[in-house]
């Protein structure tokens, strides 16, 4: 069992295909490696990052919807609304989907900010690569929010005058949330 987090190539030793140990990084990679090879049947994986979503969610008060992380990865500390897009889902569907499960509220995205965040997401002993999507959404109503599910998240109303992008553990949402109150993110 995996005790640290590690990335997929100290990871993933063995060909899924013939389970070969002759199964790493192809010759003169560097970190970050990009592509596993099999030595005995030739078998390629590449590493590809994940795509994820963010919501950014502010009422007409300045009050902007934040998450609190109840799990590693940076348990405890502040988040948006948001997580991994599933295989075959469009992400403006995913973002709806995510803050409805996290947040009970219905969104309406309404924009797709005009950059993106790279980040290492820690996860059951494996480092994932990701690529962070971030979209300006409306509330359709705000009645349907509710705490969070408290295992995986809670709900946090806070003011824009309080978020600092200290108290954001994750650094892609951390740079993301500090380029959006530094009026940079558009």
């Amino acid at each position: 069992m995996l005790k640290r987090c590690d990335y997929p190539h100290r990871v993933f030793r063995y060909c899924p295909v013939c389970s070969a140990s002759s199964f790493g990084p192809a010759d003169g990679q560097h970190e970050p490696v990009k592509r596993l090879l099999c030595g005995s049947c030739g078998f390629e994986y590449f590493i590809n990052a994940a795509a994820s979503v963010m919501a950014i969610i502010e009422r007409a008060d300045g009050v902007i919807l934040l998450t609190r992380r109840m799990k590693e990865p940076a348990a405890g500390t502040l988040d948006l609304p948001g997580g991994f897009v599933d295989p075959g889902e469009p992400a403006e569907a995913a973002v709806v989907r995510e803050v409805q499960e996290e947040c009970g509220l219905t969104v309406r995205p309404v924009g797709l900010a005009g950059r993106t965040y790279c980040n290492e997401y820690r996860y059951g002993g494996v480092i994932y690569y990701t690529l962070d999507l971030v979209f300006f959404c409306e509330a359709v109503s705000w009645e349907g929010l509710h705490g969070g599910d408290q295992e995986e998240t809670q709900t946090v109303l806070m003011p824009r005058s309080l978020i600092t992008g200290e108290s954001f553990g994750l650094p892609s949402v951390r740079q993301a949330i500090s380029d959006y109150l530094g009026n940079t993110l558009r």
